[in-house]
């Protein structure tokens, strides 16, 4: 009985260093994939979700990486489910980035199933009900989410009003500049107006748009003159017979 009473509870063990690592791995893992898009304005872990869910996503990362620190049960109610949809629904292109989401959240999905399993969380009495709130609201955001028109679909619907209406503001809706380039160019195709070309931010774009518009003008040295920047000018004309 002496023995038992000088026994550590189970809430006082220590995590060790694997939880320790994968809790703190999580909760960057959230704040770089919130971070990032605002710095560099493209997302760094993708997934097939929609926009408010994947910030809801990142923020429960954050959250059950503090809970599983602190060895709270409500911690690992959270990590398991939110590491198992990252495992599933990774959607980034590129191939070896999405096997590497795949591979951190199946390896995170097995550190904090064995933590749980071996008892280093701490039973709360609102634990299972703190977690399960959390992943309600994700789902149901989600669901919000789902019916809601995709980012590309909302790009295709403003580059089509916008070269029906002919009107290139409407562009200034869609936030990808690359995708907005694009729009800016079929509004300046459709009204023969080489002007909206200064418009687009990427020089490779905007030298298109300005060599799709020469065919409206042919060799019309005027045309070539009106183009501003030096070096799209120079090869705009040099390719296509104008004036330099």
């Amino acid at each position: 009985m002496g023995e038992e009473k000088n026994k550590p509870k189970e809430e006082e063990k220590d995590i060790g260093p694997a939880l320790k690592f994968f809790s703190v791995l999580i909760i960057l893992r959230g704040l770089v994939n919130l971070v990032f898009p605002v710095l560099f304005n493209a997302p760094f872990d993708e997934f097939f979700l929609g926009s408010n869910a994947v910030i809801v996503l990142n923020s429960l990362f954050i959250v059950s990486g503090v809970g599983v620190l602190l060895r709270r049960d409500w911690g690992y109610f959270i990590a398991l489910p939110v590491c198992l949809v990252a495992l599933l629904m990774q959607s980034d292109s590129d191939a070896l980035e999405r096997v590497g989401g795949e591979v951190l959240s199946l390896f995170m999905l097995t550190v904090f199933w064995s933590g749980w399993r071996r008892g280093y969380a701490a039973k709360t009495p609102k634990g299972k009900r703190i977690a399960f709130a959390a992943i309600v609201i994700f789902l149901l955001i989600e669901a919000y989410d789902y019916n809601q028109p995709s980012e590309s679909e909302l790009r295709e619907y403003y580059a089509k009003l916008a070269r029906e209406k002919t009107d290139y503001t409407i562009c200034d809706n869609i936030e990808s500049g690359f995708y907005r380039g694009h729009c800016y160019k079929g509004v300046s195709l459709e009204l023969k107006d080489p002007h909206i070309c200064e418009l687009i931010e990427n020089e490779n774009a905007r030298e298109s748009c300005y060599s799709d518009n020469k065919r409206f003008f042919g060799k019309n040295e005027e045309y070539c003159n009106n183009i501003t920047d030096e070096n799209i000018r120079k090869k705009v004309c040099v390719n296509l017979g104008g004036a330099t």
